[in-house]
């Protein structure tokens, strides 16, 4: 792994940055999860985490390819709270790589993480984050793993308050057509259609002939990619 490439794909990883592995009990006090709690009592605060703001915990082996060209190996993981790819580096030092869209980092399993951009509907603008393609095509269906962190439940002791803190799933399916950001979309035949609506009537007779059911992703993804081949 040539040093001179990876000063141009990673930032330093903080020390403080939270894993649930690395520090499963602390104080909020000077900690990166404060600011999203407040204070009880006046008394210290200490957080136990639950479950992990990662994919996976484990770091799998994966490349890291610029432009389509693999630049490197390393082991990665992906943090679903933070939207970023963790890799190794040479000493076995945590980085972050660089958030860009020429950028991706493929996983062992075969999952292939890119940025796209998509349309946050909770705060009404254009953002980019980590997504997956399920299809080829013009039109695809994406994945996009994320976790937010919770509050959980609090016990109150004599000399400070526990906290617990869990990791709530909010993945969700997005849809891509062209280059516009992709939107979020429910796995069901309104929604779908409603996407897709100029061969409607071509797609409503496809899926009553091959009986998909567009609850189930693979069934989303049989009709994209018969969608995608009436486009082309």
């Amino acid at each position: 792994m040539k040093k001179i490439t990876l000063l141009c794909l990673i930032t330093v990883f903080s020390a403080t940055a939270l894993c649930a592995q690395d520090n499963p009990i602390g104080f909020f006090n000077n900690n990166p999860l404060w600011g999203q709690f407040y204070h009880l009592e006046d008394k210290p605060v200490a957080y136990i985490l639950k479950d992990t703001p990662y994919t996976t915990e484990e770091y799998q082996e994966g490349t890291i390819s610029i432009h389509g060209e693999i630049a490197f190996s390393a082991p990665i993981r992906y943090n679903a709270t933070k939207d970023l790819i963790e890799f190794l580096d040479e000493d076995n030092v945590k980085r972050e790589l660089l958030r860009r869209s020429y950028i991706t980092a493929t996983f062992e399993n075969g999952a292939r993480y890119h940025v796209n951009s998509y349309w946050d509907e909770e705060h009404n603008t254009e953002k980019n984050g980590y997504f997956t393609s399920l299809n080829e095509g013009e039109t695809q269906l994406l994945f996009r793993p994320k976790k937010a962190i919770r509050m959980g439940k609090k016990k109150y002791g004599n000399t400070l308050i526990e906290v617990s803190v869990k990791y709530s799933d909010l993945s969700a399916f997005y849809l891509k057509k062209g280059e516009k950001p992709s939107k979020k979309v429910k796995l069901n035949k309104k929604t779908v259609l409603a996407l897709l609506g100029d061969k409607r009537p071509a797609l409503e007779y496809f899926i009553d002939k091959e009986k998909l059911n567009l609850r189930k992703e693979k069934d989303v993804v049989t009709l994209l990619d018969y969608y995608n081949s009436l486009q082309s």
